[in-house]
């Protein structure tokens, strides 16, 4: 099993007060209460979104195994691999700060192709005996996770306009 340390959860930024980011519904965020299932919440900050948390851990697993000495002497598939993830969960965050739907799940989309560049990846670090079977299932099952909620949350979106007070 890769370690996974934990990542400090985030609090609210530290910076002056900016506008609030619009808000979108969803009802992929972790309810509260067991009645929020049946009610969609609304989202306000990125860090809210399952699949950006969960690309997060994604993210925190590759970099916590590229730091292996495999890794280190293979720069190009390490910094592929760091850059994939990474960019699965900075789309994330950038098309939340979108301010349409349609536009939000251009950036998703960007997102999923991220995941499924860095479980492409994964097989040539298993070929190449930088990691064995369990990591890779590991890895490659973290990435389909994050893949399945990105593209649940767009199913969602597709389904719900964002109110018309939403806009910057």
């Amino acid at each position: 099993m890769i370690k996974l340390s934990q990542p400090s959860q985030p609090s609210q930024p530290s910076q002056p007060s900016q506008p609030s980011q619009p808000s979108q519904p969803s009802q992929l965020t972790k309810p509260s209460q067991p009645s929020q299932l049946t009610k969609p919440t609304k989202l306000t900050r990125f860090e809210d979104i399952i699949a950006w948390q969960e690309a997060r851990k994604l993210t925190q697993l590759i970099y916590n195994i590229t730091r292996d000495y495999n890794f280190r002497r293979d720069f190009s598939l390490r910094d592929q691999m760091q850059r994939a993830c990474v960019s699965t969960m900075s789309n994330i965050a950038e098309g939340f700060s979108r301010q349409s739907n349609p536009e939000f799940i251009r950036f998703l989309s960007y997102a999923t192709a991220s995941a499924t560049e860095l479980q492409s990846h994964l097989y040539v670090a298993l070929d190449q005996g930088y990691i064995d079977q369990g990591a890779f299932a590991e890895l490659y099952s973290q990435a389909t996770k994050v893949s399945k909620l990105i593209n649940a949350f767009m199913t969602y979106l597709r389904s719900h306009q964002r109110s018309k007070g939403a806009s910057k």
